[in-house]
């Protein structure tokens, strides 16, 4: 249980006790590092607390354990915080759309303000850009004979791609492990990690 107002964090822990072993954190930074140091079938966090919120402790949890399950509470819930717990996948599309989607969404933010007819002043109001967004909301799926060392460079979202295959049929190629592995070695363990586990990890946690 993880909230910095200490009398949530007291009524949760009394009315769990009874049925469970209660571990009581006062910030999302103490909620990671009891996670490291214990085995957490599952967490309530605070969204909004000092220091680490309670959207970047769920991501850190479940880079610890992926099965850790994770209620979210707050008194002031709003759109964008809802958004962030969203999660979005596309399978057998290619790849290839989402960078110049992104760029494509970012100009036009960049740019909004002129085509307003009060205040052309700076960007619309959001908190990220929308390439932000999709990096953290959106993974979409690869076929082997996508460039996707080239979408990397070119749009800096090794976040988004995952592996994925058809093998043995015919559009699955005939080694694609082999061959998306081969174009993404040059961009170190990390990235190919990512494509292969990581990122699809996120968007399908046990």
């Amino acid at each position: 249980m993880c909230d910095d107002e200490e009398s949530a964090r007291v009524s949760l822990g009394i009315l769990f006790k009874e049925e469970y072993n209660v571990l009581l954190a006062t910030d999302g930074a103490e909620a990671v590092a009891l996670a490291q140091n214990h085995s957490i079938d599952a967490a309530i966090l605070d969204i909004r607390m000092a220091g680490m919120s309670g959207i970047e402790a769920l991501q850190r949890l479940k880079q610890i354990d992926p099965s850790i399950e994770v209620i979210m509470l707050t008194g002031f819930e709003t759109v964008e915080t809802a958004r962030q717990a969203l999660r979005f996948g596309a399978c057998e599309v290619l790849g290839q759309w989402v960078g110049p989607l992104a760029q494509n969404l970012d100009f036009w933010h960049a740019n909004s303000r002129k085509f307003s007819l009060d205040n052309t002043d700076g960007a619309l109001p959001i908190t990220m850009r929308p390439s932000d967004y999709i990096r953290r909301n959106v993974r979409v799926s690869l076929f082997d004979i996508e460039p996707v060392d080239v979408y990397i460079d070119q749009f800096a979202m090794p976040e988004i791609y995952c592996y994925s295959s058809d093998y043995p049929h015919p559009e699955g190629g005939k080694d694609p492990m082999g061959d998306i592995s081969a174009k993404l070695a040059r961009l170190g363990p990390d990235v190919v990690r990512g494509v292969f586990v990581d990122n699809a990890a996120w968007l399908l946690p046990d």
